[in-house]
């Protein structure tokens, strides 16, 4: 007797059947099994419980058997199969389930298979099959299964049909799936510099010289700073999906689930790799947990992700971001390979992030002189790259409102600045704290070389006064 308990999508049964190529199956639905030969064909063989009747019938071809084990293992089924590994009878039973895990006195009597997300490779080529292949449709197309492609692949808009059935599929998991990328940061410019090292660690001529891929990045810093933004940006630059988990999507109260979840996490980002998976707020799934204790979910996660961490070879550069790094276990903050502290902007990264949502609402940098662009920047000091974004966005309005849409003035901006307290002011232990724990890390923005850099503190005085 050979059991194998196979974890398979329902939407996948009928391609393991054709891999089998003659087999019989069962499901609730009916009460009879069926022969399958690459059509489903009625057989006089009936039952309501199939493992209890399938030893005293004489089948040779493999069995699938589908629907017993939607809702777990229970007790009674895994002593049903415990018994008929014990028959010795002759037959080939293929148990699937869509979720769940093997309990551990059950897994000495079977196999435990766990059906394949495709490769890039066998994406291509369902692709070319019908003509669509694009590397924009690749990419979309990652992280889904075979026959949920194809499905998908069938109506007129292909590529939409598959990004909204990904997005609504995945976000129920808690994961959200960017393939394409429209963003531009600034004052980031040491991330950059280590996405441009792994982009080379992604070439042939790496793999062959044995180089390993890196496992990832933490991002420190408070709320506001740009550190989503960065990873976005980063995957942007390597060319590669963006792989978004939500925390709040992947622990669930029911036992095991978020576990569950989290593979099947894994599973969508080594599927789509090359890829970045992004865990924004990363310390808050650890905040409240006790990892000392031996079956705490939050413990049993992060040694699933520390052994992933360690032992993956797939391309899936891993960003974390956290404002309190303290919370993390201190084994898996050494497997990043970096810290980056995303600190409040100086003064020419302020300017780059003023050009940036300016030239979003007026179309253009407006022409402003250096001493007015340098009120502006000094204005802004203590200012997260968020709070210079929303004061630019209101500035835009007012100028709309006095009918001059995108004629932003630096008047304009001086004002708003007056209408709100910076997050820093307001509460500056929380930066402190930061700074404190990230007093070893390397910064995100490189050293200020720009003509805004403020050496003399007379100066600065000056342009606030």
């Amino acid at each position: 007797m050979k059991i194998t308990l196979y974890k398979i999508p329902s939407s996948e049964i009928p391609e393991l059947l054709q891999q089998l190529g003659n087999a019989h199956y069962w499901n609730p639905s009916s009460p009879f099994f069926q022969s399958w030969d690459g059509n489903f064909n009625p057989t006089e063989h009936q039952s309501k419980d199939p493992l209890s009747t399938l030893p005293s019938l004489n089948i040779s071809e493999p069995v699938v058997i589908n629907g017993i084990l939607d809702e777990g293992i229970s007790s009674v089924i895994a002593h049903q199969i415990i018994a008929a590994h014990f028959q010795g009878v002759d037959q080939h039973w293929i148990i699937v389930f869509p979720r769940g895990d093997i309990p551990p006195d059950l897994a000495p009597f079977v196999e435990s298979k766990v059906w394949p997300m495709p490769s890039a490779l066998e994406v291509s080529q369902v692709l070319m099959e019908r003509s669509l292949y694009s590397d924009r449709l690749l990419r979309v197309s990652m992280g889904l299964y075979r026959n949920e492609l194809k499905m998908l692949l069938s109506g007129d808009n292909p590529e939409n049909a598959i990004a909204q059935y990904k997005q609504g599929k995945l976000q129920a998991k808690g994961i959200l799936h960017i393939p394409e990328h429209d963003v531009e940061a600034a004052g980031c410019e040491n991330i950059l510099t280590k996405i441009d090292r792994v982009a080379r660690l992604l070439t042939p001529e790496a793999e062959a010289a044995g180089l390993p891929f890196p496992k990832g990045m933490i991002l420190l810093g408070i709320p506001g700073t740009g550190k989503s933004l960065a990873a976005k940006t980063a995957a942007k630059r390597l060319g590669v999906p963006f792989i978004c988990a939500d925390w709040g999507g992947l622990i669930s109260p029911e036992p095991g689930q978020s576990e569950e979840n989290v593979r099947e996490l894994i599973r969508v980002v080594e599927a789509s790799s090359p890829s970045i998976l992004f865990f924004d707020d990363f310390d808050k799934a650890f905040a409240s947990a006790d990892l000392s204790q031996e079956n705490g979910t939050e413990k049993r996660i992060a040694g699933y992700l520390l052994t992933w961490l360690q032992e993956r070879t797939s391309k899936v550069f891993c960003i974390v971001t956290c404002n309190r790094i303290a919370q993390l276990p201190p084994e898996l903050k050494r497997r990043f390979d970096w810290k980056i502290c995303v600190d409040l902007p100086h003064e020419g990264s302020r300017f780059e992030i003023l050009k940036v949502h300016l030239s979003r609402f007026c179309g253009t940098i407006p022409k402003w002189d250096d001493y007015q662009w340098k009120k502006i920047i000094m204005e802004y000091n203590e200012c997260t790259p968020d709070e210079i974004g929303n004061a630019v966005h209101q500035a835009a309005i007012a100028a709309f409102e006095r009918g001059e849409p995108g004629c932003i003035s630096v008047q304009d901006l001086l004002e708003e600045r007056q209408r709100f307290t910076p997050a820093n002011i307001a509460d500056p232990v929380q930066i402190s704290n930061i700074r404190l724990h990230s007093r070893f890390y390397e910064k995100a923005a490189s050293q200020d070389n720009s003509i805004f850099a403020v050496e003399d503190v007379e100066e600065f005085k000056l342009l606030r006064g």
